[in-house]
């Protein structure tokens, strides 16, 4: 039997054809998928910066609400802060008003202590004269009236200075009287010592009291030139603020 050659050539050419289409869509098949394949690795790729990009995003809003909220506890401690010194200087000011009041009604009680103290100047006042007998250092029955009335009148006046201001006359002292006094200022003393020991007794604070003994006393207006001898055995008490 004779095969054709031409026959045989046609059918190992279509075999050919067969086998290389064939190949060529495996090929093709095989690109396809390595593409695919890389696309969605580009794709997988990709994604992890965005998600990386989104969770920085996160943690940035995450840090900024931490900051926001630590910012209003520190505006909220600011307001209690700032309400403290509020009440604290309001506090202030009314202690401040306080003190001024204090310190004008302060002003006021030593303005109105000045005003008396002043008005006290104008009212010192002489008890007087307390007489005495000649050669005695107690005086007549006239003298406890006046020395009542000075010490009424220092008592009233709390830091009143009260002198005793006791004169000596110039009569010859007996034997007896100069051994007790020495001379007639000395017996001055006496006298003006027996009258202070009469006020301290009468009220009168010891420290107010001070005492001086002079000689014959100066003629007074209106008197002669020599006073009358009873003027030189007197004693005067001067109350003065």
């Amino acid at each position: 039997m004779r095969i054709p050659v031409l026959g045989v050539l046609r059918w190992g050419l279509m075999v050919l054809g067969v086998i290389l289409v064939v190949g060529l869509v495996q090929h093709w098949s095989s690109d396809d998928q390595a593409g695919r394949r890389l696309a969605a690795g580009e794709m997988k790729q990709g994604l992890t910066p965005l998600e990386a990009t989104l969770s920085r995003q996160v943690q940035v809003l995450r840090a900024q609400a931490q900051q926001a909220a630590h910012l209003r506890s520190q505006l909220a401690e600011a307001e209690r802060s700032l309400q403290a010194k509020t009440l604290q200087t309001a506090k202030l000011g009314q202690e401040l008003s306080d003190l001024r009041r204090q310190l004008a009604a302060l002003a006021s009680d030593q303005e109105a202590g000045r005003l008396a103290a002043t008005r006290r100047r104008g009212r010192s006042k002489s008890f007087g004269p307390i007489i005495f007998g000649p050669g005695r250092v107690r005086p007549n029955a006239a003298a406890a009236a006046i020395m009542a009335q000075a010490a009424r009148y220092a008592a009233s006046l709390p830091r009143a200075k009260v002198t005793v201001v006791a004169h000596a006359d110039p009569q010859p002292l007996s034997p007896h009287n100069r051994a007790r006094f020495g001379d007639n200022l000395g017996l001055a003393m006496r006298r003006a010592l027996f009258v202070a020991r009469s006020l301290v007794a009468r009220g009168v604070r010891r420290e107010q009291v001070q005492v001086s003994a002079l000689g014959w006393p100066p003629a007074r207006r209106g008197d002669a030139d020599t006073p009358e001898p009873e003027h030189g055995r007197w004693v005067i008490i001067k109350v003065s603020p």
